[in-house]
């Protein structure tokens, strides 16, 4: 079973958010933290759970993106056989819908995860634990920007706490269900992805 692993050589540098403003993040969400200091640098950690609970919009899931990576590892284990034609679909029309992001007026194709990189992340924290000099983006309202690849490996791999960085920009993702039903998935790829999400959080709640 993995777990976070030892490499902290480096640190993450606290930047521009003022102590006292980061813990009113912290507290006014709720969110199980573990923060490490050293000189002018901080990690922090938070809850895996809670984060993962976080990802509502409109009362409902909206990271469901998260719950396919899951389904693609399971297969990596040969737990079902499914996962990675999932993935794969996914990330194809994710590509089309995100589209190229402009950076300083000219535009950048945003690169999309395959799932030879993604199998090469599952095998190194299976290896060597979760890194934690990898840090999970997420917004002020503690929304995901980016890491879901890592969120859905710390899910699988039972990581409790995660390294967190706050983003400067509120933007977030919606890949909640009606996201796949509009990008042609069928009712039944529908259906496995919403049973994978009540097991996940069936087992987060066994564990609380």
């Amino acid at each position: 079973m993995a777990t976070i692993s030892n490499k902290t050589s480096k640190l993450f540098k606290y930047g521009k958010l003022k102590k006292n403003n980061l813990s009113k993040i912290i507290y006014s969400y709720k969110l199980g933290n573990i923060i490490l200091k050293h000189d002018n640098y901080i990690v922090m950690y938070c809850s895996l759970d809670k984060l993962f609970n976080k990802q509502h919009k409109n009362g409902n899931f909206n990271r469901m993106d998260i719950v396919v990576r899951y389904l693609a590892i399971e297969q990596y284990y040969g737990k079902n056989n499914s996962g990675y034609e999932l993935y794969t679909k996914m990330q194809q029309k994710r590509a089309q819908y995100t589209g190229p992001r402009k950076v300083k007026n000219k535009n950048i194709q945003r690169k999309s995860h395959d799932l030879s990189k993604f199998k090469e992340l599952i095998t190194d924290i299976e290896n060597n634990g979760y890194n934690v000099l990898e840090k999970i983006n997420i917004n002020h309202k503690l929304k995901l920007r980016d890491g879901s690849h890592r969120i859905a490996c710390a899910l699988y791999f039972g990581v409790k706490y995660v390294p967190i960085k706050f983003s400067k920009s509120s933007g977030a993702a919606d890949y909640g269900i009606d996201w796949f039903r509009s990008n042609g998935f069928l009712e039944s790829e529908i259906e496995l992805i919403n049973q994978k999400y009540s097991e996940i959080v069936t087992e987060i709640l066994k564990n609380e």
